[in-house]
């Protein structure tokens, strides 16, 4: 269970819940709030049982959060087609995190049937909304043909959008793309500058990729074994950020 992702949800409710009904008073009961209370403090089922209660009386942020509940078993036994039937519901109210995780739940067949072309769909629907996660996402579709027709033009568009938004899985796919051609120019300096921002965001595959770049000398770069010591250390997590590189 990624409780993680849970949390990173409901703080992502911030700027939907401007969309929702404020209660009237301090002394109001919000449903959605005391159940995000409830979360915090640990009383998952409590929590689930207030968002349930907030679903039922149509406020979208409570189907956001009672999919997420579902789909990570917080405070309810993990149950992916229920997930996907309030992810839905969030969705075509327009939430992006629901049509980005709906998305995800047609990419895997988890609740539902497996279904790539419905997948890009709701990835569109949230990329379309400037939610990165999901500009990411469509980005790989279209390097694969998956769902979509093969377009690498248009994947490295997506993944450009993601990256400007600091989203280290899109600035490693960019690097990748610039390494091999792929949709832009071979660029070997720019691939280079992305894999260095995505492993310095902390993405293990960038920072693995630059532990063997270092190793053999790739992309131009000079043969330094204490850089890619540095870098394959970071990978393995023995160091963090705050150890510079040498």
């Amino acid at each position: 269970m990624e409780t993680a992702r849970l949390i990173g949800v409901a703080l992502g409710l911030v700027l939907l819940a401007a969309a929702a009904a404020a209660p009237a008073s301090a002394t109001e009961a919000d449903p959605v709030d005391q159940g995000l209370a409830a979360y915090g403090a640990g009383r998952f089922e409590e929590a689930v049982r207030l968002w349930r209660q907030a679903a039922e009386a149509g406020d979208t942020r409570a189907y956001l959060l009672l999919a997420a509940a579902y789909d990570n078993g917080v405070g309810v036994e993990e149950d992916p087609a229920e997930a996907a039937r309030w992810y839905e519901r969030a969705a075509r109210r327009g939430v992006p995190e629901a049509q980005y995780n709906l998305g995800l739940l047609y990419q895997r067949g988890r609740g539902v049937a497996r279904d790539l072309g419905r997948a890009a769909f709701w990835f569109e629907k949230a990329a379309e909304a400037g939610y990165a996660p999901a500009q990411n996402s469509l980005g790989v579709l279209y390097t694969q043909g998956a769902g979509v027709p093969k377009d690498p033009e248009k994947a490295v568009d997506w993944f450009q959008k993601a990256a400007a938004q600091g989203h280290t899985g899109a600035q490693f796919n960019l690097g990748y793309m610039y390494m091999k051609g792929e949709g832009v120019d071979r660029d070997p300096v720019f691939a280079r500058q992305y894999f260095h921002l995505a492993a310095e965001g902390g993405n293990r595959p960038a920072q693995r990729f630059l532990a063997q770049a270092y190793a053999k000398g790739w992309l131009g770069l000079p043969r330094d074994p204490a850089k890619a010591r540095y870098w394959r250390r970071r990978a393995a997590g023995e160091i963090g950020p705050d150890e510079p590189p040498p």
